[in-house]
């Protein structure tokens, strides 16, 4: 019943299906910066690969531009967006597919791994979006796999894919050179060896950025103000915030279980094997370069992580029954609805209950009257629907981010807005409700300011 064949069929049509059933949904979170970016490069040409200041956060743009080049093919269309992703989704499972297989995994396992990989909330929903951290995650599988292979042609290329993609392919080259330097078992000539098929990599991201100065006048710490205070070295009280941070990725959204079952693995087998070199210095890696710097720190930035400590959380299951094993996978699935009440913000962009704030805020576009340059709110809701949907339509509702709202006659309010303050919470609490749309646990919330009149008096 179970073979190698059928584990790759049900791989590719486990990713086909994801991707497929996202062909209409509309960019979300910090996709729509690929929105508008791709948008931009569509209208204007490749010409000038450097954006304009204002969406220019300091990526490579090639992973935009790729998006575009799916726009010329196919139409600037929510579908081309996410066809785009479809080569991608497919890289990385097969890639872990071709890791399981190295560690020895039986083809049930392998089936329970697919399973387990699509059942991560982070991952899943990430699947679910144009996101360059699903493209980073299949490029860093890959080449692990690579290695792991002694194939050091495709090692080469996944490392110059990767910091094309992104600022965080550099931490994920400096996450496999560790990994490498322990599974070398230290010894510094082998190490060495594997380091310089990372020149082409080192070469690109030397030229691009030096090219960047030329033009901008700037390496990675833009002036745009939607950016500025991201690129800063973190104090005491944001390193101890940072910290803070971390430890909520490893617990929010069913990743506690990993958490939890690598640090058993850990303790049943008393030393550091080749599953814990490759599950842990990944995390080591991109927690202390995160630490130090003031950019707010994700979910999504530790896909890598969360997939690969599956492997220890399948060894454990490797004597147990498959009724015990699907349990777990119906966990993980389930922690997609673990969401923090407001005030607590929420990691959106990494657990599927987004799409029902997509329902909410399909029934207010429909059933809205009002103009919304009368309407404040904050990201995700001030934006326009040429960001959401790539339609013409560049309105946008007037973004009240740290900005007074008393003078506003109407808000938009969300719990998926993690950006509303807890001052501006409690005003809108004395304020009329004209409308609620409820999905789940998502909810938009249309108030009206009944002393509008006389505060712009």
């Amino acid at each position: 019943m179970f073979n190698s064949k059928n584990t790759i069929v049900f791989a590719v049509a486990i990713a086909t299906l994801v991707n497929i059933l996202s062909w209409n949904l509309p960019f979300f979170w910090d996709t729509l910066l690929t929105s508008t970016i791709t948008k931009y490069y569509f209208s204007n040409g490749w010409n000038q690969l450097i954006l304009p200041t204002n969406i220019d956060a300091g990526h490579p743009p090639f992973f935009y531009a790729y998006i575009t080049l799916f726009y010329h093919l196919f139409g600037c269309s929510l579908f081309s967006a996410h066809l785009a992703m479809l080569p991608f989704s497919i890289i990385g499972i097969l890639s872990f597919v071709g890791l399981l297989h190295y560690f020895q995994f039986d083809i049930k396992q392998q089936f329970l791994g697919i399973l387990f990989y699509f059942s991560i909330p982070a991952v899943l929903t990430q699947h679910t979006l144009v996101s360059y951290d699903v493209a980073l995650l299949s490029f860093y599988l890959w080449a692990l796999f690579s290695y792991l292979k002694n194939q050091k042609i495709h090692f080469t290329f996944c490392l110059l894919f990767m910091v094309m993609l992104s600022l965080r392919g550099v931490f994920a080259i400096g996450a496999l050179s560790l990994t490498i330097f322990f599974l070398q078992q230290q010894q510094f000539k082998n190490w060495f060896r594997w380091n310089i098929y990372a020149i082409p990599a080192a070469l690109f991201v030397i030229f691009w950025y030096s090219f960047h100065y030329l033009k901008t006048g700037w390496f990675i710490s833009t002036p745009s103000t939607a950016w500025a205070t991201q690129r800063g070295w973190a104090d005491g009280f944001q390193l101890a915030k940072n910290i803070f941070s971390i430890a909520r990725c490893f617990f929010d959204f069913g990743i506690g279980i990993l958490s939890v079952a690598l640090l058993w693995y850990l303790f049943k087998r008393k030393r550091i094997d080749t599953i814990l070199v490759v599950s842990i210095m990944p995390f080591i890696v991109f927690s202390f370069s995160f630490l130090l710097f003031t950019n707010p720190i994700n979910h999504r930035y530790f896909l890598i992580v969360y997939v690969l400590m599956l492997l220890p959380l399948l060894h454990l299951l490797k004597k147990s029954n498959f009724i015990l094993a699907c349990f777990i996978s119906i966990l993980l699935i389930a922690s997609n609805w673990l969401i923090y009440p407001v005030p607590i913000s929420n990691g959106w962009d990494c657990t599927i209950n987004y799409l029902s704030y997509q329902r909410c805020m399909n029934a207010f576009e429909k059933e809205n009257r009002i103009e919304k340059t009368r309407i404040g709110s904050v990201f995700p809701m001030a934006v326009s629907n040429q960001q959401m949907y790539l339609t013409s339509d560049t309105t946008k509702m007037i973004n009240t981010h740290n900005k007074p709202i008393r003078k506003l006659e109407y808000v938009l309010y969300s719990n998926v807005g993690n950006d509303f303050s807890t001052r501006q919470i409690r005003e809108l609490k004395k304020w009329y409700i004209v409308r609620q749309w409820k999905c789940g646990v998502t909810y938009v919330t249309l108030y009206k300011n009944l002393n509008f009149n006389n505060t712009n008096r």
